[in-house]
């Protein structure tokens, strides 16, 4: 169950075959077609055709994880632009105890700010991530 959470090349065009999407979709396609008789039936369809919409999105998150929606160079630019306007303020701004205070605040929140993006950016791995615990045990249910 390594396949989700590395970054091989080989691993994600496996994800991303039209063969892949066509089996899963087929299996999503059967289950939608299952008729239940009676009231456990329905739950257990229900429950399985969630389970399918959870790994699928955890798929297509995968896929978009593999790709940086962040260009480096971008965050460079703002990082650079940030540290200009802040080392401008504390240029020109008197010195004493609140000033210096507020512009550390500003300069801090501003990094918390570029720092959650990032995370954001990358759901999982880093310090705020998504647990594929779920992702595993469902794998491993259907492959039953």
């Amino acid at each position: 169950m390594q396949l989700l959470a590395s970054h091989d090349e080989s691993r994600l065009q496996t994800l991303d075959s039209p063969e892949a999407i066509g089996r899963s979709e087929a299996l999503q396609h059967q289950v939608s077609a299952l008729v239940p008789t009676t009231d456990s039936q329905s739950v257990l369809k229900a429950s399985a055709l969630q389970m399918m919409d959870t790994v699928f999105a955890a798929r297509w998150l995968t896929l978009l994880q593999a790709n940086q929606s962040i260009p480096p160079v971008m965050l460079v630019i703002v990082v650079s632009w940030l540290a200009i306007i802040f080392g401008s303020f504390g240029l020109f701004a008197p010195r004493n105890g609140t000033i210096v205070v507020v512009l550390m605040m500003c300069a801090l929140s501003t990094a918390a700010t570029i720092l959650l993006v990032e995370e954001l950016n990358r759901p999982l791995d880093g310090f705020i991530s998504v647990s594929l615990e779920p992702m595993r045990h469902t794998l491993m249910r259907l492959g039953q």
